[in-house]
């Protein structure tokens, strides 16, 4: 398990953090992975967004400064929702067809701050201390398995009923 800041709210202090792994083996171009990860709000979190997700790249991600990292991820929540469940993990994933050569994900917040939608949550009832004014997330449980149809990555399955037959074809005699 690991976290990153998604959105601070000071405005003094606008900077957000992010994970980066560099994967066992490179992805081959044209295979299709379902890429599944749980991700949970830190409940000490004062703001919730969208926009938190996985990016696929073939090269290190490298920024000099600490503000966001304007790509567009592949792997987010079904149609970019925010993200804010506090209550345990939320299992989210996504299907990506590799270009080639692709050897490392980071997680967090993507784009700019003007396009993301946020949420202001409230603390769950029990949890004392000082709130983070922004968004928190934790991360884990990251898996990236190679799959020959959407139907083996259940959550395309829960969002797209697609067929993996394209095409089928019978003959039926009449009875005589």
């Amino acid at each position: 398990m690991a976290g990153f800041i998604a959105y601070t709210k000071d405005a003094k202090k606008k900077y957000r953090t992010y994970l980066e792994i560099k994967l066992n083996k490179k992805l081959e171009a044209g295979k299709k992975y379902c890429i599944k990860y749980s991700i949970s709000l830190a409940d000490m979190s004062k703001e919730a967004v969208n926009n938190v997700g996985i990016f696929v790249s073939e090269k290190k991600v490298q920024k000099s400064d600490d503000g966001s990292l304007d790509f567009t991820p592949q792997i987010t929540a079904h149609e970019n929702a925010i993200v804010k469940n506090m209550d345990g993990w939320e299992h989210l994933c996504g299907m990506y067809t590799a270009k080639g050569g692709e050897e490392y994900i980071v997680v967090g917040c993507f784009g700019a701050e003007d396009a993301m939608v946020r949420e202001k949550v409230k603390k769950p009832a029990g949890v004392t201390g000082t709130a983070f004014n922004g968004a928190y997330y934790y991360i884990d449980n990251i898996d990236i398995v190679e799959v020959e149809a959407k139907s083996q990555c259940n959550c395309v399955k829960k969002m797209e009923q697609e067929s993996d037959v394209i095409y089928s074809s019978s003959s039926a005699r009449p009875p005589m």
